[in-house]
């Protein structure tokens, strides 16, 4: 008995000495850009959140008109804390949104793409109040800024079924946005929905042409966009929106050396890939 004991010792032994492990196989992923998503319900439904507006200024280094139209949405936002979160885009098919100088190019494909999606405009600067257009008016993106304050009181007026809510950390190693956007239904909808995600910046300095065609050396551009997280069009929500659904969207990306994080910030909206592709909620928050 003692001798089989021995032998199956021995077996065992050189069955685990003799194999050797193999680790598993790793697909190393570049660390600095990756995505990722997932949706759950929550039986505990969240207090609705106060509607937020988005408003999206397309404007140009060139364009002697867009610093005004820049004081009117400063002054939207001024007016009404905490309910608008702003974009300043530059297009790249306008010769009005070329740089000064070549070091502070600031046009993206991506905000030309967004133009394009909305019929375009009919010059600079053209600006848009969560995308809705007005009856006698034949662009989303009313080149007019003075028409702007017109859209927005009755897109405060109105209310939401999505909360949003937005972390982020900065990675300085990699120079990395790590952000987590996360969409709650406080009420079933049955729109098709859209989420978009932007990387915004205050308080650059770079030339921009003024009204009286002289050029401001130190002119300080805020609400820049400097990055589109998802595509210009959005990426689709899953079609299930009953209450409390909520969807998770975490995303990493790279950013520019020369962007300053301590001065950026996170966006995010919802909006409807329907017909008047109007703009529920919005939101932002900033990195560090």
């Amino acid at each position: 008995m003692k001798k089989i004991i021995y032998i199956s010792i021995f077996v065992v032994s050189q069955l685990l000495t003799g194999c050797k492990e193999e680790p598993p196989n790793i697909v190393f992923k570049d660390p600095t850009v990756s995505d990722y998503d997932t949706t759950y319900i929550v039986s505990s439904i969240a207090k609705p959140q106060t509607k937020v507006v988005l408003v999206e200024d397309f404007t140009g280094a060139k364009c002697t008109n867009c610093p005004a139209a820049h004081d009117e949405v400063a002054d939207m936002i001024k007016n009404n804390p905490g309910r608008i979160v702003a974009l300043s885009l530059h297009p790249t098919k306008h010769s009005l949104a070329a740089p000064i100088d070549p070091k502070f190019d600031f046009r993206l494909n991506e905000a030309q793409d967004l133009a394009d999606n909305f019929g375009g405009f009919q010059g600079l600067p053209a600006g848009g109040v969560d995308r809705v257009k007005g009856n006698a008016q034949l662009y989303v993106y009313a080149i007019n800024a003075s028409l702007w304050s017109g859209f927005l009181q009755p897109r405060l007026s109105k209310t939401t079924p999505y909360n949003i809510d937005i972390n982020n950390s900065y990675n300085a190693t990699n120079n990395t946005i790590t952000s987590t956007v996360t969409v709650e239904l406080t009420s079933a909808t049955t729109d098709t929905l859209l989420l978009s995600v932007l990387y915004t910046e205050n308080k650059v300095v770079a030339p921009q042409e003024l009204g009286n065609q002289s050029v401001d050396s130190f002119y300080s551009h805020n609400h820049l966009v400097r990055k589109f997280v998802t595509p210009a069009s959005g990426k689709q929500l899953p079609s299930k929106h009953e209450v409390g659904r909520v969807f998770v969207y975490r995303s990493v990306r790279k950013i520019d050396s020369s962007w300053n994080p301590n001065n950026m910030t996170v966006a995010a909206f919802v909006h409807s890939a329907g017909a008047d592709k109007q703009v529920y909620h919005a939101a932002e928050k900033p990195v560090k």
